[in-house]
């Protein structure tokens, strides 16, 4: 298998033959006295291979297709089929799971990929620098993911009662591999500054930044790696975009108390943010 977390799952390997070399006729599950099949490699305790031996190379098998019985007697050709894990891709060498000059096939799992990253917006690398997160990453029906499944050299914490946390700093990319597929979300639920202890958002008296999670969803074929980005916004942002926002919305009536300073030539010839001195000339005809 690809380089993957310490805890594999496990996998069933099931022994097939046919008759003839080209694989045009039907294969079938072995099922010889003295041959186990199918058969479970224990990821988790490193069984990765197994070896059946004695395997008869001649001999005949009868199986029915549509209805009509068929009998085949002549050479077997041996194939292996994998019952593949959820959150895992597989192919095998040689490409049909044949066995091949030396009687053996490799089979490649490889996990999908999920990473959880943090963005900083408004903060330069040195403000930000000094920051860690606490991260849960939880499945579409809430419960949170032990990330010691999943990844290398990672230790979950507890904080505050909420298990299987994961650190995540700055410039930090936390990777799970062979996560099933679904949707997932990663939730900022603490955070400390420096060595100091973890202080939980919950608690927090005033939170510099606000907290927009992340969500990813990780499709039911093993391909390209996905990301769940979350994103803290310093708050001085936020401050500036809704003092911008005010202004904005002021605009309007700003042009209109303006427009009364102005005569009609003025008028029609664009638009002014600088008051004119008609107002009192615009107050008589409006009286009149």
């Amino acid at each position: 298998e690809e380089n993957t977390p310490d805890a594999k799952p496990d996998v069933t390997m099931t022994l097939y033959r046919y008759i003839g070399q080209d694989g045009s006729n039907v294969g079938v599950m072995v099922e010889e006295e003295g041959i186990t099949n199918p058969v479970t490699l224990t990821g988790s305790e490193g069984q990765l291979t197994h070896q059946w031996t004695d395997l008869p190379t001649h001999g005949s098998y009868t199986y029915t297709l549509n209805g009509q019985t068929t009998t085949l007697t002549g050479e077997y050709t041996y194939y292996v089929l994998e019952t593949v894990p959820d959150g895992y891709a597989s192919t095998s060498l040689p490409e049909d799971g044949t066995l091949d000059e030396n009687g053996r096939v490799t089979i490649l799992n490889t996990p999908s990929r999920l990473n959880v990253v943090k963005l900083w917006q408004g903060y330069t690398a040195e403000e930000a620098g000094d920051l860690t997160v606490y991260v849960q990453l939880k499945d579409a029906d809430g419960n949170t993911v032990d990330p010691s499944l999943y990844m290398k050299d990672v230790t979950p914490v507890t904080l505050n009662g909420l298990s299987n946390c994961f650190e995540l700093g700055y410039s930090d990319v936390v990777s799970f591999r062979g996560l099933p597929h679904g949707t997932y979300t990663a939730v900022e639920v603490a955070y400390r500054t420096g060595d100091g202890a973890p202080v939980m958002l919950e608690e927090a008296v005033q939170l510099p930044w606000t907290v927009e999670n992340g969500e990813a969803t990780l499709p039911e074929t093993v391909g390209d790696e996905v990301t769940a980005t979350i994103t803290n916004t310093k708050r001085t942002m936020i401050y500036v975009l809704c003092i911008a926002l005010s202004l904005l919305s002021l605009l309007p009536f700003w042009l209109m108390m303006v427009n009364a300073t102005r005569n009609s030539q003025q008028i029609q010839s664009g638009v002014s943010l600088i008051p004119s001195t008609f107002l009192g000339q615009n107050w008589y005809i409006l009286q009149a």
